[in-house]
């Protein structure tokens, strides 16, 4: 020490006192001449030094010393090792998770990002804490963050980064469960890996939440994605069509009653194909088709006598509009029945 004083440029003597309380367990003094000797070095220009000093601070303090991370981080991007930089503030922010100072680690993860906004693995750990600590809607502009960059990386279907996205919306709908976007994404990425029960669940949940809400027209986007992905749900048709009649879309919601009948037709649900179509003619009660279906459909059932009087409900709406060669062609049909029916009663 005496030394030092008569010659504070002789940096040999000081590294050799630091040695000797560091041998002696003399931690907080040997970090105290570090920081001392690491003045000299910036002051006699003794850069190639300054890292393993700071490091040895970082190293030998009692608790977290931020500033030697900072120091190294800052040393090497300086010196043009961006990456070694990041590590470096990695480090730091990891040393704070150790210490439950979650604060902190938030505040080194967002200079991370600030250097480099791509930088998957801190934006994770970004979210993670944010998450952690309470800051949910923070978190979730995280993740979604964190998934446009995935997204913009090209993530490849079945691969480890397409895991990685999936989970990354599973993180922001768990957080934020009325969050459509990000369901919607999951239903198709989950319709495209072949798993069917994962995808209808998150639609089912998004057309409940806009459904409760009275928010019918939101609802209608992923009713239709349900009708898409499970065709043979009868029920899907009739809550789509509900939504459709609630935004005053009577033809759409007819037009799907049409659809859910010629399933529940090739199913030989014949009575609730006869729902749907009853309904789809109360809709739009001059539209030709549902009528048209609704008889074929009775006539199936071998209910002639029903099937008769739906063909001249035809008849009349044909002559009404105007299309009389259909009204003929629909007399026509009458005509067969009839005589199919004396034959067969006859025989």
């Amino acid at each position: 020490r005496k030394i030092i004083r008569l010659d504070p440029k002789n940096h040999e003597v000081h590294e050799k006192l630091i040695q000797l309380l560091l041998k002696e367990e003399r931690k907080e003094e040997a970090v105290r001449e570090y920081k001392l000797l690491i003045q000299k070095y910036k002051k006699y220009d003794k850069e190639e030094k300054l890292v393993e000093a700071w490091k040895a601070v970082a190293l030998h303090s009692s608790g977290v010393c931020e500033e030697a991370y900072e120091e190294i981080a800052k040393f090497y991007r300086l010196q043009g090792d961006l990456i070694q930089g990041i590590n470096e503030l990695d480090e730091l922010a990891m040393a704070f998770i150790v210490e439950e100072r979650l604060d902190a680690a938030i505040a080194v993860f967002r200079k991370i990002l600030e250097l480099d906004e791509e930088c998957i693995e801190a934006r994770l750990q970004l979210a993670s804490l944010l998450s952690q600590v309470g800051r949910t809607d923070e978190a979730v502009q995280e993740y979604k963050k964190l998934a446009e960059v995935l997204s913009h990386a090209g993530v490849i279907h079945d691969s480890v980064h397409w895991t990685f996205l999936i989970n990354t919306y599973e993180n922001i709908v768990d957080l934020e469960p009325d969050n459509y976007l990000a369901r919607k994404w999951l239903a198709e990425a989950y319709q495209k890996k072949g798993e069917r029960e994962k995808s209808i669940r998150h639609l089912e949940e998004v057309s409940r939440i806009f459904l409760r809400r009275g928010s019918f027209s939101q609802a209608i986007e992923p009713l239709e994605l349900l009708v898409e992905y499970d065709p043979e749900n009868l029920e899907r048709y009739t809550e789509l069509a509900q939504a459709y009649e609630k935004v005053k879309n009577v033809e759409k919601a007819s037009q799907v009653l049409q659809q859910g009948a010629q399933i529940a037709k090739e199913q030989h649900h014949f009575k609730k194909a006869e729902e749907f179509l009853q309904k789809s003619i109360q809709l739009t009660p001059f539209d030709l088709k549902p009528h048209r279906t609704y008889a074929e459909l009775l006539k199936r059932q071998n209910r002639m006598e029903e099937a008769v009087e739906k063909y001249k409900d035809l008849v009349r709406l044909c002559e009404g509009g105007g299309k009389y060669l259909e009204a003929i062609s629909y007399c026509e049909e009458i005509f067969r029945i009839i005589v199919d029916e004396r034959e067969r009663w006859v025989q």
